[in-house]
């Protein structure tokens, strides 16, 4: 099994694949279901043009004559690891596992899906605020960054870890200025420094914008 930089994958799904490889697992690729996902018209996998399995993802090698027993012992690790598996069905959602060959390539896959680090790991996910306001305190009544930030998820990262183990959820709220996203996360940087790492999980665009505040703070930090 080759070495893997472990950051150069989806921040989701980072802690899933080592938990595999040091299993043994050979993992191929993977996705985190957000991190990778842009908009292609010819895209293969969806007619809305998603250029990415649109659902956390990791594939693995297998050997011909081992292809089975290798997937039963994975199964039986999730399961002993407390992942609720179920029967291959709902691609969006339910966690499962397959093995598949291809004739043609000869290649032998385990497939293992939506099963990502908050899911395999127990991360807590902390909402962003339904209505973003303003970056500081004093701009508004309410729902300002500043506030987010300060009093809901640097104390709950400083309850449960700094590697990833908090998933800030952008899904439900109605829009997120800029100024409310660097102030977030790019104070989050500011405020407990360049190795501090969250899971974020919610449209690619929003995904991506935070992160990119993040590591604008992290090349200017010493």
């Amino acid at each position: 099994m080759d070495d893997l930089d472990l950051t150069t994958l989806d921040p989701g799904i980072r802690r899933t694949v080592a938990w595999l490889r040091e299993r043994g697992f050979n993992t191929t690729d993977s996705g985190d279901g957000v991190t990778k996902l842009t908009y292609k018209p010819d895209s293969f996998y969806s007619p809305e043009g998603l250029d990415a399995m649109p659902f956390p993802n990791v594939a693995m090698t297998a050997d011909a004559l081992t292809l089975i027993t290798d997937t039963d012992r994975l199964y039986r690790s999730l399961v002993a690891w407390g992942a609720k598996m179920e029967p291959a069905g709902n691609l969006m959602d339910d966690p499962s596992l397959q093995a598949t060959y291809d004739r043609v390539s000869g290649v032998h896959t385990i497939m293992l899906l939506n099963v990502d680090d908050a899911r395999l790991f127990g991360q807590v996910t902390v909402p962003i605020p339904e209505l973003p306001a303003g970056r500081y305190r004093k701009d508004c009544t309410s729902g300002s960054a500043e506030e987010f930030r300060d009093d809901v998820l640097i104390p709950t990262i400083e309850s449960f870890g700094t590697d990833g183990e908090v998933v800030v959820d952008l899904n439900k709220c109605e829009g997120m200025p800029p100024s409310f996203t660097e102030e977030v996360f790019g104070g989050l940087v500011r405020k407990l420094g360049p190795g501090i790492e969250i899971g974020l999980i919610g449209p690619s665009r929003r995904v991506n914008e935070a992160r990119e505040f993040m590591d604008d703070v992290r090349k200017d930090t010493p």
